[in-house]
């Protein structure tokens, strides 16, 4: 489909087309939408339910490597096991943004 928009080779690299139209791909707009509402939970800007849901790892006893990971909830379901894998996966200095806007940007 990308091929035919821009008039390119049928074996061309859509990588760079993607770039070219300023396009973001299906798997980037996953990753922003998941991004998104979980900083969104992590700063109170989301219904109670949806704050539980992405809890933040935690243990006072003793100091985390990763603070701001979220616990994978595997029993329930791929979607609860998939959303805090990619939230897990992002460098430490995006998870401690606070600002909204900044964090989608640097993404």
């Amino acid at each position: 489909m990308m091929r035919n928009i821009t008039n390119a080779k049928y074996n061309a690299h859509t990588d760079p087309l993607f770039s070219k139209q300023e396009i973001l791909k299906i798997e980037d707009l996953h990753t922003i939408s998941t991004v998104r509402i979980i900083k969104k939970a992590h700063l109170n800007q989301t219904p109670k339910k949806i704050q539980n849901l992405f809890e933040k790892v935690s243990d006072t006893n003793r100091p985390q490597r990763y603070p701001n990971n979220i616990k994978i909830r595997a029993s329930e379901g791929k979607t609860m096991k998939e959303l805090p894998e990619k939230w897990n996966n992002l460098p430490e200095e995006y998870k401690e943004e606070q600002s909204y806007n900044r964090l989608i940007q640097n993404i």
